[in-house]
């Protein structure tokens, strides 16, 4: 198995999302108000989400082999120390299978470490996210500590780095780019507001914008 260093700057925007975005912004809104009826206090709700291709990050696998690829990207977001401490607090909140239910959507999505917010999408309510904590077990109480500590880092210029595998199975050499998923998470804890710059991914795509398997995915 061959091994590929890649190193470069994403650029926003670019490429289609893996799911597609919510139907518009009065569905959102209908659905942030049925939430915040019940509970005006806490809160996130994502705007400007979508893929960044990730300039000089593309590659090649030749026929019938595998390469393992490392990626470093620079961008202004949370970095990854932040997301660190945020994957402890899910290990120590959730049961170990809740953990591991997290861990694998986090690895198979372009989102990333944020699929506790629920998948890649261009915007999504505060009902959304909402639902999509409760799924992987947290309760009011620690999806309120989510939000704090989500709320209280502090976004600046930070690498990231990625590994992967890519696995050609075909008699043809596979080209393709990488991508990041970028969104803002506009969050509000105990009537105090705050917005967030996220990253996650990367996601590979062919030049036709088609999915590139991936496996042993890991930030580094």
């Amino acid at each position: 198995m061959s091994t590929l260093k890649l190193y470069s700057l994403p650029s926003f925007p670019a490429g289609p999302l893996p799911e597609e975005p919510l139907a518009d912004d009065m569905s959102l809104l209908a659905d942030d108000m049925s939430l915040l009826a019940d509970d005006m206090s806490q809160g996130l709700v994502i705007s400007s989400g979508g893929l960044g291709a990730v300039q000089g990050l593309t590659f090649t696998v030749t026929p019938y082999s595998e390469t393992e690829i490392d990626v470093t990207f620079r961008a202004t977001a949370i970095s990854m120390n932040d997301m660190d401490i945020m994957d402890k607090f899910m290990q120590n909140a959730l049961t170990a299978s809740k953990y591991n239910s997290y861990k694998t959507s986090a690895e198979a999505s372009a989102s990333g470490s944020w699929s506790l917010f629920g998948g890649p999408t261009a915007e999504a309510s505060a009902k959304v996210t909402h639902d999509a904590m409760s799924g992987y077990g947290l309760s009011e109480a620690q999806q309120k500590e989510v939000l704090q500590l989500v709320a209280g880092f502090f976004p600046k210029p930070s690498t990231f780095k990625f590994k992967t595998t890519i696995k050609n199975t075909s008699p043809n050499a596979l080209s393709g780019q990488f991508y990041i998923y970028a969104f803002t998470g506009d969050i509000t804890v105990d009537q105090h507001q705050e917005s967030q710059s996220m990253v996650g991914g990367p996601v590979a795509q062919t030049t036709g914008g088609e999915n590139i398997p991936m496996s042993n995915k890991t930030y580094t």
